[in-house]
């Protein structure tokens, strides 16, 4: 009996630690990890040049007032409207553009530089390529609708394409994902054609 005592005493004692061990492991604060990369491919000065038109053209504001919510319009701004909703503070894109691209490379800069914030983990990329075609025929899908887009074929040809995303975390009941894309067509001259993909998007949250 004595040696069963001892025994329950160990069990007991180690379920105790193991249990203010666990405690102190749910006290502890997240770990904070904020990181971006942003990326621009292209072969010379020329193509660099296009990279950054692609990203200074804006939809007309029209179309991100008709894609906002009726309470988010007063929201959009006269110049520079790139965003048309926000979740957990943090505006969704309608089009990648260079303010969109800042605004979320900066927002980890914030993070990093220790904001206060109940988000603990932030992820943004953005990648731009540039590809000289002599004919291209662009083939898509909404993303949304998931409904295929029209088909259009172009002739000596520059296509930016763009991709944009941002993932953060701060809780079972608090996350965000958001990714984006955005094809701009220039003609051999730098002059632009097209652009496909601007709009909503769907957006997953937590």
């Amino acid at each position: 009996m004595k040696h069963l005592i001892i025994l329950f005493s160990i069990l007991l004692l180690a379920g105790c630690n193991s249990e203010v061990n666990n405690l102190d492991e749910e006290l502890q604060p997240p770990k904070r990890e904020f990181t971006k990369n942003i990326e621009r491919v292209f072969s010379n000065e020329f193509e660099q040049n296009l990279i950054s038109s692609a990203e200074s053209f804006y939809p007309p504001r029209d179309s991100v007032l008709n894609a906002a919510e009726s309470w988010f319009r007063d929201l959009i701004p006269d110049t520079n409207y790139w965003f048309y909703d926000s979740f957990d503070g943090i505006r969704i894109p309608y089009a990648i553009t260079i303010d969109a691209i800042n605004y979320y490379s900066d927002f980890i800069d914030t993070l990093n530089a220790g904001l206060k914030s109940i988000i603990y983990k932030a992820v943004f990329k953005y990648k731009a390529e540039i590809t000289y075609y002599t004919s291209y025929t662009f083939e898509g899908v909404d993303p949304l609708t998931e409904i295929p887009l029209p088909i259009i074929s172009f002739e000596d040809v520059y296509v930016v394409e763009m991709n944009l995303s941002w993932d953060h975390y701060c809780g079972m009941e608090c996350g965000l994902y958001i990714k984006h894309k955005r094809i701009v067509v220039l003609n051999s001259q730098g002059e632009l054609l097209q652009i496909f993909y601007d709009g909503k998007i769907p957006v997953a949250v937590s």
